[in-house]
């Protein structure tokens, strides 16, 4: 299938802070979600117990469309079995396509083990 460029974003010019203007706008988005939520979720918690902690897991994922594809945005959570859950830590991004993990525009583990730190209270750790 050929390529099409096509505008990301559309100007309006001469609009005044004061003018009321009705605007209609709508777009479509095709295209398949090989990662349903559920395998986002159960990605990012094995991601996450191998670079972090066993504590420290997936919260419920959003979808977000971009240009460059479909992606699900995964709270990262910090959950305490005695006194409950923190957080968010961060997020991580998971590629609804190929259920690949997209590090570079996820929240480094590093961070998230800082935040985890930081909100978790002493006596439960």
């Amino acid at each position: 299938m050929p390529k099409t460029k096509t505008k990301q974003s559309v100007r309006a010019k001469n609009v005044r802070p004061s003018s009321h203007i009705k605007v209609r706008y709508s777009f479509k988005v095709e295209g398949e979600l090989n990662i349903s939520p559920f395998v986002a979720q159960r990605t990012v918690n094995g991601y996450l117990l191998r670079h972090v902690a066993n504590l420290i897991g997936a919260g419920e994922p959003e979808l977000q469309l971009r240009p460059k594809g479909a992606f699900w945005i995964v709270p990262v959570i910090l959950t305490i079995p005695t006194v409950g859950r923190f957080g968010p830590l961060g997020q991580i991004v998971v590629d609804a396509q190929n259920g690949n993990i997209m590090e570079e525009e996820s929240t480094p583990c590093e961070e998230i083990d800082k935040e985890a730190d930081r909100l978790a209270p002493e006596e439960a750790l």
